[in-house]
């Protein structure tokens, strides 16, 4: 029953929209777009049907208890690693400041799977991905209303890596592997 999720918002990359697309999720909403990285959260760049707005104005004017963010795989090539925790620290409280009702599930960025990643994106590598979860659960640990959601304890080969057979390009879950991550 997705009525659990009437009262949340979903915030994300298109990680998070195709999770929208496989989950069968109906109630609730969803602020995504291709390529959303933790520099875009004042970019309209998120398309509704009044035309594109911010993640803020998103969060602005309705009130949700549950905000449910997958952000940073866009991130793990963009930002020198000592600017990403302040800059997504800032976006947290701002998403508090908000929502302040609001409980903040922060998931984990997934696993990729390293065999399939196409040369220039060296970056997208389950190295950085650990980096990169570690300054995202710091960020749950320092801030009460953030709850971080590893979601590696359910898309892993048992290695620390994507299994090969849950993406095509090694980065984007095929949609079976999508609903796992509702039972999660």
């Amino acid at each position: 029953d997705d009525s659990f999720f009437s009262d949340a918002v979903f915030i994300g990359d298109s990680r998070m929209e195709g999770f929208r697309n496989a989950s069968g999720i109906t109630q609730g909403d969803f602020l995504t777009g291709v390529g959303l990285s933790t520099n875009d959260m004042s970019k309209p760049i998120i398309s509704t049907a009044d035309g594109n707005i911010t993640v803020y104005q998103g969060l602005s004017g309705k009130q949700y208890n549950k905000i449910y963010l997958m952000l940073g795989a866009n991130d793990l090539g963009y930002y020198s690693w000592d600017e990403f925790p302040a800059a997504f620290d800032s976006i947290i409280k701002q998403f508090h400041e908000l929502q302040p009702k609001a409980c903040i599930y922060i998931c984990s960025v997934i696993y990729v799977d390293e065999t399939k990643i196409e040369s220039g994106y060296e970056y997208d590598n389950n190295d950085n991905v650990r980096k990169i979860n570690s300054y995202l659960l710091q960020a749950c640990e320092d801030l009460w209303y953030a709850n971080y959601l590893n979601l590696n304890e359910v898309f892993t080969n048992g290695s620390g890596a994507l299994p090969t057979d849950a993406s095509a390009d090694g980065v984007h879950l095929y949609p079976d592997y999508l609903k796992q991550m509702l039972e999660y």
